[in-house]
């Protein structure tokens, strides 16, 4: 594997069995995984992501809700229209 392709691999890397078999490839990748792990460790890395993740899902609840009231108002227009 390329060296630019084992970077890449970092990031699709979706379990510890991945990691360890990029890092099995090029010492520089297991290097690379260990400061990963050191910053990922840290409680401030961890804070800012679970900010990250709460306005990630709060932007999707607002624009599923945003799609419902749309749908729900076109739905009164067509029946007011049926009506009318």
């Amino acid at each position: 594997m390329l060296r630019l392709e084992l970077c890449l691999s970092l990031f699709n890397a979706k379990t510890e069995e991945e990691l360890e078999n990029i890092a099995k490839e090029v010492l520089e990748m297991s290097q690379a995984i260990e400061a990963y792990y050191r910053i990922t460790a840290e409680s401030e890395f961890r804070e800012r992501e679970r900010l990250y993740e709460k306005a990630r899902h709060d932007e999707a609840s607002a624009l599923h809700y945003a799609a419902i009231n749309a749908e729900h108002k076109n739905s009164l227009k067509i029946a007011g229209n049926l009506l009318g």
